[in-house]
């Protein structure tokens, strides 16, 4: 009996304890302190706007970087176009020098063709005169060779020979030279030659068996020009001329050897 009365009372004193305890609780609740599940119900969508901020931060940063090497790629890509337009316009340029050359070519044709049709005919002609100038040259190269022998005299050329040689090689020679055997005119002309040589020297003054009489070398006439001879020439059967060491005329036969004077205009 006692002990039923105990475990009633225990029961009650339970019953008690938990009215005091939802009393209480009501009581807190009535303060404005909240129970845990209703804080968790307002905590929930602030979590969950982070969550989102973090979530468009993210995708936002993502995006940038994307950008950025979209940017780098782009630049890249223009860069390699920009190669690739010179690349190409290479062939073009070469193309357009190559049709200037093409042009140029063209024009020196021409010009050429110009030069074979209006002055081939002149070509020929200077190279024709070229060549009759070296040949006279040629011809006169003993006279150049000797040329600083030759003196000058009252608008003359006079050449004293340094070898003996006939008559008639001595007038080759002179003609070699485009010159004859001095033909004498004046007195002036006879003192000069009679100063210049030291020995007898052939003169341009030859007889003439046909038409027996003397005859100078460049058609003078004998007759009339003046005369050097000495007291006893000339003497006969001497056909040929020469200036004595006396510097008078002595008549002598042409082949002899003696020396020689060659004269020529000085221009």
């Amino acid at each position: 009996m006692e002990l039923t009365d105990h475990y009633e009372n225990l029961n009650e004193f339970h019953r008690v304890k938990q009215g005091e305890g939802g009393f209480q609780s009501q009581q807190l609740n009535e303060r404005g302190v909240q129970p845990a599940e209703h804080v968790g119900r307002k905590l929930l969508p602030v979590v969950v706007y982070i969550l989102l901020g973090l979530c468009i931060l993210l995708s936002a940063l993502t995006l940038g970087v994307v950008v950025v090497q979209f940017a780098g790629n782009l630049e890249k890509s223009s860069c390699s176009i920009a190669k690739l337009q010179a690349e190409i316009s290479k062939p073009r340029e070469v193309t357009g020098n190559l049709e200037k050359l093409n042009g140029s070519i063209a024009k020196l044709q021409a010009e050429i063709s110009k030069l074979k049709e209006g002055n081939f005919e002149k070509i020929n002609g200077s190279l024709a005169k070229l060549q009759a100038a070296i040949s006279q040259l040629k011809e006169n190269l003993p006279a150049l060779q000797s040329f600083n022998k030759w003196k000058f005299f009252n608008h003359r050329l006079y050449y004293f020979s340094l070898s003996e040689v006939t008559s008639d090689e001595a007038q080759e020679f002179c003609a070699s030279m485009n010159s004859k055997l001095v033909v004498i005119n004046s007195g002036e002309e006879q003192a000069y030659i009679q100063e210049n040589r030291k020995q007898d020297h052939w003169i341009g003054l030859r007889y003439s068996a046909k038409e027996r009489t003397w005859l100078w070398v460049d058609g003078t006439s004998y007759t009339s020009n003046v005369k050097f001879w000495a007291s006893d020439q000339p003497n006969g059967g001497e056909d040929c001329c020469t200036v004595s060491d006396n510097g008078l005329w002595h008549d002598w036969p042409c082949n002899n050897n003696h020396f020689f004077i060659c004269e020529k205009p000085a221009w």
